[in-house]
Formats: C-alpha cells, sequence, structure tokens
C-alpha cells in the first residue's frame, strides 16, 4: 500500500507528499511497484523533474533496475525527458547501462527520436556503438524508426554507418525498408554502402521493393543497386515489388533495367507473383514490359491457372490477349476454366469462354467444368457452361453433373440439370 500510495503522489507531482512519505518512512525511496520501478523510475517516466530532485536528494538509487532492466535514465531517455536524463547522470547515473534487451539509454532516445537527449547522452560518454541483442546499434534504431536528427547526432559524433546486426542488417536496409527516404539519402552521403546484403541476401533496394517505396529505390539505384540483385532465396526487388503489387516500384526498377522474365529457382517471375496475389495493376504493368505470359513455375502453374485459381478476370483478360494459353493445366490438374468453375468464378469462365476455350475441354481422368459447378452449386456457372455448348451428359468416374448436383443437395441445380439432361441413369 505504501508502494502504491508513493508512486500516486510522484504521478500527481505531490512533493509535499512525497516528503511527507519520506520522512514516516525513508525506505520508501526505494519501495518498487509490481513492474519492479522505483519512485525515481515512475518519476522519470512522468517526466516530474522536482520530483526527481525530491528523490535524489533522498537518496533515491539512480541504478536501480526495474523489471525490464531498464535505469532510471533508460526510462527518461526513452520518453525524451532530457532536463531528467542530465540530473540522473549530474546524480552518478551509469550512461551506457544495458537493459535485459541489451539496449542502453541511448538506444531507447534513438528509438523516441530524443535528439537533445541523445546528444547529452553521446556528450556524457555513451557508447556510441554498443549493440543491443539483436546487434542493434543505435544508429540503426534511429534509422529504422526514421529519426534524422538523431542519426545525424550520431554520425557527427562517429558512428559507424555500415555496422550490421545480428542477420547482417545495417542503418542503410533499416532506413530503406521503412520508406525514410531523407534518411536514406542522409546514410549514402556518409558513405553507407549500398550493395550491403543481410544473411538472406537481401539489399537496402530488395527490402524498399518489398515494401513499395518507390522513392527510396530511386535514391538507392541512382547511388548504384543493381536493381537485379537477388536475395539467397533467388528473389529478385521486382519480383517482391510485383508481389505486392506495387505498382510505381514496379515501374522504377523496369526503367533501371531490371529483368522482367527473371525467375527463381521454382520458375517464380514477377508476372506468376503478381497473378497470384490478384494484384492487377502489377500483372497489367509488367504486360506493359513485355512479361512473358506463357512463363510457367517448375510445378506447371503458369499466371492464367493463377489468375484463375483467384478469381481475377481482369488478369486472366489481359494474360489472354497477350498470348497466355487458355486450356494448360496447372499444378492442380486442372485448366484454368475447370479452376474457375470450381471455385464459382463465372466471370472468369466467361473471359476464358469468350476467348474461344472450349466448355468440355478438360485433361484426361479429370471432371468437366459443368460438372465441377453442379458438384459445388454454381448454379449461374452452370447456365453459362450449357448455354456455350457444354454437355450436361458429361461424366466423371461414372457420375454425371445431375447425379453430383443431387448428392450434394443442390435443388436448384438438380432442376436446372433435369431439364436438359438426357433421362438419368438407373
Amino acid at each position: 500500500m505504501h508502494s502504491l500510495t508513493i508512486h500516486e503522489a510522484v504521478i500527481a507531482g505531490d512533493c509535499e507528499k512525497i516528503s511527507l512519505l519520506l520522512a514516516a518512512d525513508p525506505t520508501l525511496v526505494s519501495l518498487c511497484d509490481s513492474g519492479g520501478a522505483a519512485p525515481l523510475h515512475t518519476a522519470a517516466f512522468v517526466g516530474r523533474t522536482e520530483a526527481v530532485v525530491l528523490l535524489l536528494s533522498h537518496a533515491a538509487p539512480v541504478n536501480r533496475r526495474d523489471a525490464r532492466g531498464m535505469t532510471a535514465l533508460a526510462v527518461a531517455a526513452g520518453k525524451g525527458h532530457a532536463e531528467i536524463a542530465g540530473l540522473l547522470l549530474g546524480a552518478g547515473a551509469e550512461v551506457s547501462a544495458r537493459d535485459c534487451s541489451g539496449r542502453t539509454p541511448l538506444h531507447h532516445a534513438a528509438a523516441a527520436g530524443a535528439a537533445v537527449t541523445a546528444r547529452l547522452l553521446l556528450d556524457a560518454g555513451a557508447a556510441l556503438d554498443e549493440a543491443d541483442e539483436q546487434g542493434l546499434t543505435p544508429l540503426m534504431v534511429a534509422a529504422g524508426s526514421g529519426h534524422q536528427k538523431v542519426a545525424e547526432s550520431l554520425c557527427e559524433a562517429g558512428a559507424a554507418v555500415n555496422a550490421a546486426s545480428r542477420d547482417g542488417a545495417g542503418a542503410l536496409y533499416f532506413a530503406a525498408g521503412a520508406g525514410h527516404g531523407a534518411l536514406v539519402e542522409f546514410l549514402l552521403g556518409k558513405g553507407a554502402r549500398v550493395e550491403a546484403a543481410t544473411a538472406s541476401g537481401a539489399t537496402p533496394l530488395w527490402i524498399a521493393a518489398r515494401s513499395g517505396h518507390a522513392g527510396v529505390l530511386r535514391l538507392l539505384l541512382a547511388a548504384g543497386a543493381v536493381a537485379d540483385a537477388r536475395a539467397l532465396d533467388g528473389s529478385t526487388p521486382l519480383l517482391q515489388a510485383s508481389r505486392g503489387g506495387f505498382a510505381e516500384a514496379i515501374g522504377v526498377l523496369a526503367s533501371h533495367g531490371a529483368e522482367v522474365n527473371a525467375a527463381m529457382p521454382g520458375g517464380e517471375t514477377a508476372l506468376l507473383a503478381a497473378a497470384a496475389a490478384a494484384q492487377v495493376e502489377a500483372v497489367r504493368i509488367l504486360l506493359s514490359r513485355s512479361a512473358d505470359a506463357s512463363a510457367r513455375r517448375n510445378n506447371g502453374d503458369g499466371a492464367l491457372n493463377l489468375a484463375a485459381r483467384v478469381g481475377s478476370a481482369r488478369e486472366v483478360e489481359m494474360l489472354l490477349v497477350n498470348g497466355a494459353q487458355g486450356d494448360i493445366p496447372g499444378q492442380s490438374g486442372l485448366t484454368p476454366l475447370q479452376e474457375a468453375a470450381l471455385a464459382g468464378f463465372a466471370d472468369v469462365a466467361g473471359v476464358l469462354l469468350d476467348a474461344g476455350v472450349a466448355p468440355d475441354s478438360r485433361p484426361e481422368g479429370t471432371p468437366p467444368a459443368l460438372f465441377l459447378a453442379a458438384r459445388e452449386g454454381y448454379a449461374d456457372l452452370a447456365c453459362l457452361l450449357l448455354a456455350r455448348g457444354a454437355d450436361p451428359r458429361g461424366e466423371w468416374n461414372g457420375v454425371t453433373a445431375l447425379d453430383a448436383a443431387r448428392q450434394r443437395g443442390h435443388e436448384r441445380m438438380t432442376r436446372l440439370l433435369a431439364q436438359v439432361a438426357l433421362p438419368e441413369k438407373p
């Protein structure tokens, strides 16, 4: 109860009450709450400067750590309370005390964008390139958070601009991935290596493309980044941008010489990635850049199979116009029309039929499109197939579309097929 009372007094900034409590029980200056925070931590967190002065005058333990291993200085730094940080430093606070995650007060100031506090810590001798448990330095933290003023202070003090985290990422990688263009430009000016890659082979250009940061891509490419630099999985920046549907990023990369038809080991191309993700605009741009509409993954899936599977009629239309073949089966063993029928995509089926795909075309051993639509209960799609000449008597493993509809309990479908099919099998 005493702990709660003194912490309440600190939060309220009631120095008179704090003084009375400490006069009655001086040990309260060190009493921690449920999170391990002493009154000095609380004062640093809420920014109660007078309470900090009072607590220090009562010999508050300046380097006491809370449950996260943070000192009051780290707390103040993370909140940007520069005056309090100065008081704590003056009282003997350890300037580079590491918390449980390995972070120092300078890390916390960098994460908060607290430029004044960061400068104060640097002037007090804070470890400039100290890495946390993930290998992140204060500069990397500032870069990833977009805090340019802090980054400038750190670089001015001599921070290692090309230091790498445990997985090989540097400050430029973090700034690029987060889309902080001004910081990217600043770091490049400070000598950051544009082709520095992570342990997985990802460059700043690759991570910027994955997030669709077109402006950052322009900066990196102008600085000499290789447009087709692959990660270890074989993916290119263009493929990453295509998977996310980032149209402007795709255009930037293509205009800087990215190979539109570059494939991963499994055969994945930018077009295939875009089609699978139903990224219509990305598909349009890639096709306009001469992407191969007939490219296929090693498993047999082509862009048309993928587009039909996700129900993207506009993609299907563009792919057909650009030479994709409409009746080649994919990984599932089904053609695009069968895929559309299975999923109930009548608009996709209509595009395929309009392009001349035969309603009953199918690989040997697979069900007709009408059978699939009937079994799944897609009456409108079945009507479309029938209107385009699908055989209502077509069977699969001795079962007709009418049989399949009846077995699944699709009453409307059963009535529809009964009107057009030959007499039922006994």
